[in-house]
């Protein structure tokens, strides 16, 4: 008796880990490209909102981490081949990394994002 509720335990605690690390569940319609799926895959957190933009009227990828305060590196500016531009954020939203104009993003549609727990 003690063994099978220990293996009940156990089973339903692997069961919840793989639940919470499953990895995101992207849209399976083309509109995330493949370099895109394959970062958010192997960034290990919790995915990011995936927004579709222009940079310099150019396609671009905007990504906002949900797994943390907007410190000053909560967004992530793509472009259209997978090249980071820059990371930016935090209350007066400075880039923090790489080169940007913040006034040249363009929000053009949300592909992604989670589902709030």
């Amino acid at each position: 008796m003690i063994f099978a509720r220990r293996a009940l335990f156990v089973a339903v605690a692997l069961w919840s880990l793989a639940a919470c690390h499953s990895g995101p569940s992207l849209p399976l319609d083309g509109s995330i490209p493949e370099w895109l799926r394959k970062f958010v895959s192997e960034s290990g957190g919790p995915p990011p909102v995936i927004e579709k933009a222009t940079y310099k009227g150019l396609l671009a990828y905007n990504l906002t981490a949900t797994d943390r305060a907007d410190t000053g590196d909560k967004h992530a500016l793509f472009s259209g081949e997978g090249k980071l531009i820059c990371r930016y954020g935090g209350f007066v939203g400075q880039v923090t990394s790489g080169s940007c104009d913040l006034d040249k993003i363009v929000y053009v549609s949300t592909l992604y994002a989670p589902k709030k727990r």
